[in-house]
């Protein structure tokens, strides 16, 4: 509704083309606008032109059938009117409150209270509402118009030009038709098209699996877009999809993450690369694909990540920004390292790893650091210590 995400357990059915707040809106306001009038018509309703100051005949009440609707006798003046609301007063300084539909205007004669300059500016206010009334509908007129356009009928043909030589204004109104048919062209494929996204995501797919992109079309999908499959863009790629499994892409996760972007082509995620390259740097950013790496490349079988994916997905992520890591890989490949990564240890590495100074200057034993780091730490400060002493 209105280009909203609505999230439901049901499977919802996408729509090829998003439409767009602002216009729904007006169309809904205008369709709003010409129904009322419609039903106006229909009832033969009108706007009410009693206003303050007026003499009016209130409702009477019937006690027999063939009794005036309206007290003519006793004629009323209006002292204040609030929406379809009126307060009445009588000769005797009484006042009611009464619907505008229980009052009935005296077009015979005015107040007698009224001056002959109150009275024309009245009816001048009255001259000023129906020329707003006829104004607001011609723009409503203009609007539906707009919304709902006809078709323009088809240009007669012009009779072929004879001449080699063309004139200048025929000239110009080719080099005007071309240039807007590139010009609308260059617009079509700019265009996002969800119908393009689901059929380019079917093209990955087989028989047996419609509903999932695996391993093999995995590496198809990488040659189309230019990257290769261990590349961390892959990483963040899989993170705007919310992938849960690596190497697996299903439909709707395709189809969410690429539709956020606006590719529904392998030529239009090729140019967003350098898009998704730049959340990288984001720190904020970078902290929350490196969170949800962890449960992205762990067995789903295990609560835990293995050493070696642990390894592999630390120098996917912290190679090139860690001064550390380095040591930090030499001390997980010992025999004494730890043989699993958990969730609390996965996080505070990226803690440690910006917080920490690479000469441990400002490291504290009661840093309150998981077991692995503390041990890391203490390896780190043996091994230069060692080299120290050899170098001396």
């Amino acid at each position: 509704m209105f280009g909203r995400r609505l999230r439901a357990s049901l499977p919802i059915l996408s729509t090829d083309q998003l439409l767009i707040d602002d216009d729904v809106r007006e169309i809904d306001t205008v369709n709003k606008h010409l129904g009322k009038e419609a039903a106006d018509k229909r009832r033969q309703a009108k706007e009410s032109e009693i206003e303050v100051g007026d003499t009016v005949f209130m409702r009477a009440r019937n006690t027999d059938k063939l009794a005036a609707r309206f007290n003519v006798e006793e004629p009323c003046k209006i002292v204040k009117k609030t929406g379809a609301t009126v307060v009445i007063e009588t000769k005797d300084g009484d006042e009611y409150r009464r619907n505008i539909t229980a009052v009935k205007k005296n077009y015979n004669e005015y107040s007698m209270d009224q001056s002959k300059e109150e009275q024309q500016s009245k009816l001048n206010n009255k001259k000023k509402c129906k020329q707003k009334m006829h104004h607001k509908r011609k723009i409503l007129n203009i609007r539906k118009i707009n919304k709902y356009p006809q078709k323009m009928p088809r240009p007669k043909k012009r009779a072929a030009v004879t001449t080699t030589d063309e004139p200048e204004t025929v000239k110009r109104q080719k080099a005007s038709s071309s240039s807007s048919k590139s010009s609308k062209n260059t617009n079509n494929e700019e265009t996002f098209q969800m119908r393009n996204l689901i059929n380019w995501f079917k093209s990955y797919t087989t028989d047996d699996d419609h509903q999932m992109l695996g391993p093999e079309a995995m590496e198809k999908f990488c040659k189309d877009i230019g990257v290769e499959p261990e590349d961390i863009v892959m990483l963040v790629i899989a993170f705007k999809m919310n992938a849960k499994r690596m190497g697996y892409f299903t439909q709707s996760e395709f189809v969410k993450g690429l539709s956020e972007v606006l590719c529904d082509s392998p030529k239009k995620l090729r140019n967003k690369l350098g898009y998704f390259y730049s959340l990288l740097n984001d720190p904020q950013n970078f902290k929350m694909i490196f969170r949800y790496g962890y449960d992205f490349a762990r067995d789903k079988d295990q609560r835990s990540m293995d050493i070696e994916t642990a390894r592999a997905m630390l120098s996917l992520l912290l190679s090139k920004t860690w001064p550390l890591y380095q040591d930090f890989a030499e001390f997980l490949s010992l025999p004494k390292a730890p043989r699993v990564i958990n969730k609390d240890q996965w996080f505070n590495i990226l803690e440690f790893s910006r917080t920490i100074n690479e000469d441990l200057s400002n490291y504290s034993i009661d840093g309150a650091w998981p077991v692995v780091l503390d041990d890391f730490v203490e390896y780190l400060q043996k091994k230069r210590q060692e080299s120290g002493n050899s170098t001396s």
